[in-house]
């Protein structure tokens, strides 16, 4: 069928095809349904099912140019032309979704990050990586996954909607365990995950822990402590604590390193409690991450504890969410853009069917301004 109008549009087309015939110029309509106006556009024949336009005047309906018919049809029947037009232009929609040359890339969120302690570093990662895509040509869609925690496995229902409008190419997942992707990987399509059992993009604790270690070292600390996640208080690590405290001639209590399986900031407070209590203490200590951080530091100033005279210290904060502390210590820093980088330049490989090594994200040791003569 040869329909001369304006391209793509679905209701002209549908009007050509469901009224082949002759159509000749009548009288001009008025509007029709839903403030349409239809005007006259000069003579025109059909010629097998198609239509011919030899007037090529333009006529505007609400903010738009395009061609219009008019023709000498009663009112009722061109009602009943356009809403059945519209009908057939829906139901093309919703079975022919629009296609575009931008690969459709889902930002999956694997927890709720508004009722987490973390959530604003999240945040600013899940919006870094859908700004980053959409810069490199991506059609970025969030999604965040807000279903209670026990309920969290499986697609969650909004993917029944994302994928009515279109197929998917590709998944970044964060704040997901390897359970929480399964559904993805069951799709087939590239998935690039932070953290985890097969990660992308994960953190160097090693050199983080070692680099932390050392600078306590060079203020004085002659005995060390750690408040750790699990993922930090691995075999390596460890055999490197041990490593470094032997060449560097400082203490390491096994005591003092305190690992919590779900850091928060309460988690901090009792835990350097617990830590202050013992008889023997360390007089440096290295806190990661923010939230034990800040619960840490509740702690310290309830204890009145001079920093860095009794303790010296160094805390885990992200450069997009500092906070203030009321003492002079040192800070391991980390940003949101590097792991966002990580993650879509890992998408983009996949994508062509290339698998990248692992990329590091290495963490940044800002001293105090306040610690100059330590």
């Amino acid at each position: 069928m040869s329909v001369h109008t304006r391209a793509g549009n679905p209701l002209e087309s549908s009007v050509g095809y469901i009224f082949p015939g002759i159509l000749r110029i009548g009288k001009r309509l008025q509007k029709v349904g839903g403030g349409l106006c239809l005007g006259g556009a000069g003579p025109f024949r059909a010629k097998h099912g198609g239509i011919e336009q030899n007037d090529k005047r333009d006529y505007t309906v609400g903010d738009s140019v395009t061609k219009l018919y008019e023709v000498d049809f009663p009112r009722p029947l061109w009602m009943l032309l356009l809403c059945m037009a519209s009908n057939t232009a829906q139901t093309f929609a919703k079975n022919n979704p629009i296609k575009t040359d931008f690969p459709r890339v889902v930002v999956y969120c694997g927890a709720d990050a508004k009722i987490h302690q973390s959530s604003l570093f999240y945040l600013h990662l899940f919006w870094a990586i859908i700004e980053k895509g959409r810069k490199l040509g991506f059609e970025m869609i969030p999604l965040m996954d807000t279903r209670p925690e026990k309920g969290r496995f499986g697609a969650p229902p909004e993917m029944v909607q994302i994928e009515k409008a279109g197929s998917i190419d590709g998944y970044v997942a964060i704040m997901a365990y390897d359970s929480m992707v399964e559904w993805i990987r069951e799709t087939g399509k590239p998935l690039t995950v932070l953290n985890g059992s097969s990660p992308d993009v994960g953190f160097d604790m090693k050199e983080m822990a070692e680099m932390s270690i050392r600078r306590l070292a060079a203020q004085g600390a002659h005995s060390l402590g750690l408040m750790i996640p699990p993922e930090m208080a691995n075999a390596e690590v460890l055999e490197m604590l041990d490593e470094v405290s032997e060449e560097l001639n400082i203490t390491i209590n096994y005591e003092w390193i305190m690992v919590s399986h779900k850091p928060m900031e309460i988690k901090g407070y009792h835990q350097f409690q617990s830590l202050w209590d013992l008889k023997s203490k360390p007089d440096g200590l290295l806190i990661y991450p923010d939230v034990m951080s800040r619960g840490v530091v509740s702690a310290i100033v309830e204890r009145r504890l001079c920093v860095p005279e009794d303790l010296k210290l160094i805390l885990h904060r992200n450069a997009e969410s500092p906070y203030v502390v009321p003492f002079p210590c040192d800070w391991i820093e980390m940003s949101a853009d590097p792991i966002a980088d990580g993650l879509l330049e890992a998408l983009q490989a996949k994508l062509q069917g290339k698998q990248l090594p692992m990329r590091w994200i290495h963490f940044k040791l800002v001293p105090s301004e306040r610690l100059a003569g330590f």
